[in-house]
């Protein structure tokens, strides 16, 4: 027992360390975050820099490539530096960044989205592109193509409405949903190289538009809080409640319920496994990368403060995306997917050279599996014997149970020098109005020339059986290998002897 308790907190100390996220790099920019409202944008050379609203309607930019801040793993120092402000002036309620301008492709338009306006600012030029009011509002924005309008349109949603708006402010996409929207994202559900929207609501309900019509329509138990896309068909959810899970189109492949509150989610692959994971960030500070498959956590981390915002871009510009975890109170943490370059040897793996991170949890699965298995035949093996040894009496048989048990060795007699009777007795405890016991006697001499069967003694142990519903019809076939002998019964014992003439 000792050693079992021992193996379990060895099992269980190997699995936390190996689920354990280890951050690349992190940092302070000692500014507040507001929950969903950060994101990446390309302003100048390329540069991906991280913008993030702030108290007070401001937006800021913090750009880290003037210097190495990223090169090392303790916080900067000096990150205040690399900061600069944009005052917006109204209440933020969404911020999106990307390549609206068909003119200029390799240069992001910030979109700041407030309860009344849509603002697409050019950061560079530090210049309004276009200010465009909305009279719905705005609650949830992403960017890409729909459908099949070929521009970059910036999707907003606010009051029962979604609008798409193209580099000049036009509107080029409208549509109407059942209740406030809350989430938004662009997914190429039915695999035909165009993508719908996905739209989450207040009304619980998960839409899947292609154009402007919907072609599906799913309810969830809370209103929804974030949408993000994974792979091929798959995306991720979370509602309000703390639920998070997977789709795959319409079909829901799991889900997980937390007391604690989600803020944001998005999909990366952390564990290079060819698939990406869904990463979570919830109001307690943990970050959790699940399992796209069945939600098994693969890593966690944890902050001091709520997670406000999940990101990936090649931050460092080391041709490397990494995942970027964001705090309310600013602390920023990077993480590099698992370093794919350690190759080990698994078990069952057919000699194939796979990495160590994707080996430690799936070979210690595997191992732990087949120990429970052999446990459990080991002890259903010392059960039978136990049984074989220490026969339990008739009465001691839960009711319910079927038993058929002949009694152990008999032991033949003989009458004269060619006749011998061998005993045989079957026991039958079957609580059915009509039930059939099937039992054979092997071994009979095959030099058998006849077989003699004298009438069946038959006892009923009161209080055991009521006699209406006992009925026998014992049925008698002989053969020269063995006998069988057929009775309908409820609960009988029979007692007979087969006379064996040689």
């Amino acid at each position: 027992m000792g050693n079992a308790r021992w193996r379990r907190r060895h099992v269980h100390k190997v699995m936390s360390k190996a689920n354990q996220l280890t951050p690349a790099f992190q940092l302070n920019l000692n500014n507040q975050i507001q929950q969903g409202l950060a994101t990446f944008g390309k302003y100048a050379k390329k540069q991906p820099c991280l913008t993030c609203a702030t108290s007070g309607g401001k937006v800021f930019i913090h750009n880290p490539h003037e210097k190495t801040d990223l090169a090392v793993s303790q916080p900067s120092t000096d990150a205040n530096a690399h900061i600069q402000y944009l005052n917006i002036n109204r209440t933020i309620t969404a911020m999106t960044a990307g390549p609206l301008d068909p003119k200029k492709p390799g240069d992001d338009i910030l979109l700041v989205g407030t309860q009344t306006n849509l603002l697409a600012y050019d950061v560079m030029k530090n210049k309004d592109v276009f200010y465009r009011e909305v009279a719905d509002g705005i609650n949830s924005m992403t960017f890409g193509k729909v459908g099949s309008i070929t521009e970059q349109l910036a999707i907003v949603g606010g009051n029962c409405s979604i609008q798409g708006f193209d580099s000049e402010g036009n509107e080029l996409f409208w549509t109407v949903t059942g209740d406030n929207v809350t989430a938004l994202a662009l997914i190429d559900i039915d695999e035909d190289q165009l993508n719908e929207l996905l739209v989450g609501s207040e009304d619980y309900e998960i839409r899947i538009f292609q154009n402007e019509e919907v072609i599906s329509e799913t309810t969830e138990t809370d209103k929804l809080l974030a949408l993000s896309p994974l792979y091929s068909t798959r995306f991720g959810y979370a509602l309000g409640n703390g639920t998070i899970g997977v789709y795959d189109r319409a079909t829901r492949v799991w889900r997980f319920k937390s007391k604690h509150g989600v803020n944001c989610i998005h999909g990366h692959d952390l564990d290079s496994d060819g698939a990406p994971e869904l990463i979570s960030g919830w109001a307690n500070g943990k970050v959790e990368v699940r399992s796209d498959k069945n939600g098994e956590v693969v890593f966690r981390d944890s902050f001091s403060s709520a997670v406000a915002s999940i990101l990936v871009a090649d931050y460092r510009m080391d041709g490397r995306d990494l995942v970027m975890a964001a705090s309310v109170s600013g602390d920023v943490r990077g993480y590099l997917p698992v370093d794919t370059g350690a190759k080990v040897i698994a078990p069952g793996s057919g000699g194939a050279a796979v990495s160590d991170a994707s080996v430690s949890d799936e070979t210690l699965k595997l191992l732990l599996q087949q120990k429970q298995d052999l446990s459990f035949q080991i002890q259903k093996f010392e059960e039978l014997h136990q049984v074989e040894q220490h026969p339990l009496p008739l009465q001691d048989h839960p009711p319910g149970s079927p038993q058929l048990r002949p009694r152990p060795r008999p032991q033949p007699r003989r009458h004269t020098a060619r006749t011998y009777v061998l005993p045989f007795h079957v026991w039958v405890v079957i609580p059915l109005p009509a039930s059939c016991v099937l039992s054979m006697v092997f071994g009979v001499p095959p030099s058998i020339d006849a077989c003699t069967h004298p009438p069946p003694i038959i006892s009923y142990p009161p209080p055991l059986v009521d006699r209406s519903h006992v009925g026998l019809d014992p049925l008698f076939m002989c053969a020269p290998s063995c006998l069988v002998v057929v009775c309908f019964s409820l609960e009988l014992v029979v007692d007979y002897a087969f006379v064996l003439t040689q």
